[in-house]
């Protein structure tokens, strides 16, 4: 779309990028680190307004901030690691078709690890991960808060210390597809929490 921003590279302490123009995406052409800050990749697009990573991105002590359009359709798409010294946040539109999805084979971790979407995406061999904390899965979606979860092929979510959250500050419905055969949560190695809409 018009006003689209790609990020060719870049090597930094913090590292802020912003596109502004209506349905614009954030688009990664190479590979971002920062070695002592936060890295924040945000489009104020609306609808149609995607964070796109097709190259590694990672905050040595900093958090991580991926952030689409507030409108329909408007979507983070994780195609290459995501790594986070601090929290990674990653939050899509609020509206129908707007998700988060890691692709195949990819990692996306903080200390803690937040989602906001109406739905998350889990490829094949790819790994939603909190290190020290929680993984916090919450819908945005405007109204309903209901929560869609779909495992597409043995992927992992997985708080290797903490607990595993769904709908956990707002209720609605959370539905998780996939079944054992394409998906595991874990919690702290079995003995932590996975807890549905603030519940046991």
């Amino acid at each position: 779309a018009a006003g689209d921003l790609r990020i060719e590279g870049a090597s930094t302490g913090s590292f802020v990028a912003t596109a502004n123009g209506a349905g614009a995406d954030v688009i990664t052409c190479g590979s971002i680190t920062s070695t002592n800050g936060p890295v924040t990749l945000q489009t104020n697009g609306g609808d149609d307004a995607n964070v796109l990573i097709n190259n590694a991105v990672s905050s040595t002590n900093g958090a991580v901030n991926l952030l689409a359009g507030n409108g329909a359709n408007s979507d983070v798409v994780v195609s290459a690691n995501v790594t986070a010294g601090a929290v990674l946040t990653m939050t899509s539109g609020t509206a129908a078709g707007s998700d988060v999805t890691l692709a195949a084979g990819v990692t996306a971790q903080g200390t803690s690890t937040n989602v906001n979407t109406p739905d998350l995406n889990i490829n094949t061999g790819s790994n939603l991960v909190a290190t020290t904390g929680s993984v916090n899965v919450q819908s945005n979606l405007a109204g309903s808060v209901a929560l869609t979860v779909d495992f597409l092929g043995n992927g992992n979510i997985t708080a290797a210390n903490g607990n595993v959250l769904f709908n956990n500050t707002t209720a609605g419905a959370v539905t998780v597809t996939g079944g054992a055969a394409n998906g595991v949560i874990t919690a702290n190695a079995g003995t932590g929490i996975v807890r549905f809409n603030g519940g046991n």
